[in-house]
């Protein structure tokens, strides 16, 4: 197993340290259901925003800016019009809609981030070791974020589990193909990178941020500002 697999496997199983704890203290009550998503909101704006958007240009053109937007904007419609046509309505099914959509948003955003760790795993070492330490520090709120909504709507902690652990396999699997196919494809990764930041801005802004705020204003608040705060003293840190 190579540096870069073994760093983003170790970066994507914090996503399974932020499930644990949501099962582990049991019923969150709907103040700390608020807090929670509001902190995974502020984490995936800044991460997003803060780290994401700045490796996504410096990679590639705007160009591969475009299509990586398009497309997200393409399969965030397509979803919004199928759950549109059969979604059902009720407390759980609305959380069971927030857990899927921010497995989606990890999915997205960690297999880019992967490829990404084994380009700089491959062009420069300590690239790569910043990169994975990064990911695992906000992967543990944005854990949170998505098994609490799951846990509400009644999914069994196995399943949440497995759910974590399947989204965080993303990111080993990412370094793979990157380190393996995309080492001179750099622009590949932009286009990702931006089509992970689209559907992180869009689950953020349009579904988990104003359920959040519609449960409790102040929790919500709190939790985003905790969030953001968190990932930017982890960036003064690491940077």
């Amino acid at each position: 197993m190579s540096e870069a697999i073994a760093y983003s496997t170790l970066s994507g199983m914090s996503t399974l340290l932020g499930a644990l704890v949501v099962l582990r203290f049991g019923s969150l009550s709907q103040r700390g259901l608020s807090f929670s998503l509001g902190m995974s909101v502020g984490v995936m704006l800044t991460v997003s925003l803060g780290s994401l958007l700045s490796t996504a240009v410096r990679y590639g053109s705007w160009a591969h800016v475009m299509l990586g937007m398009s497309a997200a904007l393409l399969l965030m419609i397509l979803l919004h019009r199928f759950e549109g046509r059969n979604g059902g309505g009720g407390k759980r099914s609305t959380f069971a809609r927030l857990g899927f959509l921010m497995v989606l948003a990890m999915a997205a955003h960690n297999a880019p981030e992967g490829v990404a760790i084994g380009i700089g795993f491959h062009t420069e070492h300590r690239l790569g070791i910043l990169l994975a330490l990064s990911m695992a520090v906000h992967n543990v709120p944005e854990g949170i974020g998505m098994a609490a909504p799951l846990k509400v709507s009644g999914h069994s902690p196995l399943r949440i589990l497995l759910t974590a652990a399947a989204t965080g396999g993303m990111l080993p699997l990412g370094a793979w193909i990157g380190e393996a196919f995309l080492a001179d494809r750099p622009d590949v990764v932009s286009a990702g990178l931006v089509f992970a930041i689209t559907t992180i801005l869009w689950v953020a802004t349009q579904e988990v941020g104003p359920r959040a705020w519609e449960m409790d204003r102040r929790a919500a608040s709190a939790g985003a500002i905790l969030g953001v705060l968190f990932m930017y003293i982890i960036e003064r840190i690491h940077g």
